[in-house]
């Protein structure tokens, strides 16, 4: 009886234990310790609020401003060819009187955080600072930055300038839907020739750099995934500010810490980085390369094409929520004309959640098409055309050849007609022939 109550105690004691160790494992794997004054982690894939740190804490978002001053400028752009206009450049850094263009400015502006590049930008842009300081704070509120201002394209500190981890997250989301500022965040090489100057993005994250210590255990900075950073300095003591963005599993998500050490903020990010990855809800809507639907492609070999997922979707749904909310409405363009290389965007799979938009997918079609022949104009492909070819000669074949026996056929019974009445002729003349010889006489 005791060793029963013994073995009874002993394995309450155990799963006891088993439940405490569960609940603190739990407790840490949420527990993130972080040096920046606040902080925001969000899946620009599904709107998913995945870390947050005193999101709406007002701080000094120092060079993250220019984020803004690279959005504002491109919107103001009419045609590509302006990226090449010639701007007289009176200083950057220890250089001056220069000719550079306005991409070269862009590249010096978001690589290397050049302020005197985002002023010249500016006043390109509006004619003077005062003017584009102003189309930033419109941009500001047309995006949904409820607790930002801006007073300078640069990002120094001028009374009156603020932001927040969350608007500075919805910055960068809406950010890095720009090609040219993505790729300038990114690891794309860039040369100003007239500066004898390679802009490369040296930022740890990409490249790599010294080893750094996360929780415990050292490791490489360069972060698998991440496709663009943005540091900011301030002259205060804690305002070490980063953005990044990472795509895990075709997870798009950004991470922001803001008044960070400089000592902490590259550590503070990684954290946020491997947090994020860890705990980002995972509901997949629809697979990589899933057919969609498909397309008529005007002037194409082919006159039909397969349009697919250009990579998973998900689904962020909050606690509670039922399935039943999301609906997805894919927006195809149908206007599709030859030729079209494989991966080229034809529309989007938008994902709802409650009728409101929360996410998408890229569609694309899944082949090169090749322009087609003159019937493709009227959506008959090459093999189309290729087969009707085929079986209008097996018609005008079959055609040919019963005429052809038709007229044999007319020929051969006029000849047999032909040799009767001859034949007729023939035996006509020898029974006349006979009756002479017979001496027969005709009588009616």
């Amino acid at each position: 009886m005791n060793l029963g109550i013994r073995t009874l105690a002993f394995t309450m004691v155990i799963i006891m234990a088993t439940v405490m160790l569960g609940i603190s494992s739990f407790a840490d794997d949420k527990k993130l310790s972080l040096q920046a004054e606040s902080s925001f982690a969000l899946s620009a894939s599904t709107g998913e609020v995945i870390y947050e740190l005193n999101p709406d804490k007002r701080v000094n978002p120092a060079s993250i401003v220019k984020l803004m001053t690279a959005m504002v400028l491109i919107d103001n752009i009419k045609t590509d060819d302006e990226y090449n206009n010639k701007l007289e450049v009176e200083k950057i850094y220890d250089k001056k009187d220069l000719i550079l263009s306005v991409e070269d400015l862009v590249y010096l502006m978001l690589r290397f955080s050049s302020n005197d590049a985002s002023d010249e930008l500016a006043e390109y842009s509006k004619g003077s600072i005062d003017d584009f300081v102003s189309a930033m704070n419109a941009k500001a509120a047309e995006i949904g930055l409820n607790n930002t201002n801006f007073t300078t394209p640069s990002g120094l500190y001028i009374e009156g300038q603020y932001s927040t981890a969350k608007d500075v997250a919805k910055m960068t989301k809406e950010a890095l839907k720009y090609p040219l500022i993505k790729d300038a965040l990114g690891t794309s090489e860039y040369v100003i020739k007239s500066m004898g100057l390679n802009v490369d993005n040296q930022k740890e994250l990409l490249v790599g750099g010294d080893d750094v210590e996360i929780n415990g255990k050292v490791r490489s900075p360069e972060y698998k995934g991440v496709y663009a950073v943005k540091s900011g300095t301030g002259e205060e003591e804690h305002m070490k500010s980063m953005v990044a963005g990472v795509v895990d599993d075709d997870i798009d998500i950004i991470v922001v810490t803001l008044c960070d050490t400089e000592e902490s903020s590259l550590v503070d990010t990684i954290k946020l980085l491997d947090y994020s990855i860890k705990h980002v809800s995972r509901n997949p809507l629809i697979k990589d390369k899933e057919k969609v639907s498909e397309i008529r492609v005007n002037h194409g070999a082919i006159t039909k094409v397969d349009v697919v997922a250009a990579n998973k979707g998900y689904v962020y749904l909050p606690e509670g929520a039922s399935k039943k909310l999301i609906h997805t409405v894919p927006v195809i363009d149908k206007n599709l004309k030859a030729p079209v290389k494989k991966g080229t965007v034809v529309g989007r799979y938008n994902i709802y959640l409650a009728n409101e938009l929360v996410g998408g997918v890229d569609l694309i079609v899944n082949q090169d098409i090749k322009v087609g022949w003159f019937p493709s104009y009227v959506y008959i492909s090459n093999r189309a055309s290729v087969i009707i070819a085929i079986v209008l000669l097996i018609i005008l074949i079959v055609i040919s050849t019963i005429l052809n026996t038709r007229q044999r056929n007319l020929r051969k019974r006029e000849e047999i007609k032909k040799a009767r009445i001859r034949e007729l002729a023939k035996r006509t003349v020898e029974m006349q022939e006979d009756r002479k010889k017979r001496e027969w006489t005709y009588h009616k």
